[in-house]
């Protein structure tokens, strides 16, 4: 399983890989990644988290918390429809890249257990 950080990351990964005419290269594109992200997906993947790390329930506290978003533009409120925690992952937010790389890796471990191979990447 890889998470890269960049392009040149992959390009190194794909370059080293052997005889790759055996191989079958798939790219997933997640539509609207951010946007997407719901409180009880964020919450299955610290729940993934704990078997690798220590999270404390202050700690899930304090991430969920900060997921509460209000936007304010021209002296008007706006929330997301339907969302009565004000649950969002924001774009721009000091913590949201962190929470998508928590997300990815919790894929990646779903699509491993689906796919059984370790060339598998985000």
């Amino acid at each position: 399983m890889y998470q890269w950080r960049n392009s040149g990351s992959v390009i190194h990964w794909f370059n080293s890989l052997p005889k790759k005419q055996h191989l079958t290269f798939l790219m997933f594109d997640i539509v609207d990644f951010y946007p997407s992200i719901s409180e009880k997906l964020l919450q299955e993947s610290l729940e993934f988290a704990k078997q690798y790390t220590d999270i404390t329930s202050e700690d899930i506290r304090v991430i969920m918390h900060a997921r509460r978003s209000i936007l304010f533009s021209d002296n008007n409120v706006w929330c997301k429809k339907n969302n009565p925690n004000m649950f969002d992952v924001t774009m721009g937010s000091y913590d949201g890249p962190e929470v998508c790389e928590l997300l990815g890796l919790f894929v990646l471990n779903k699509l491993r257990a689906k796919f059984s191979n370790d060339n598998i990447g985000l």
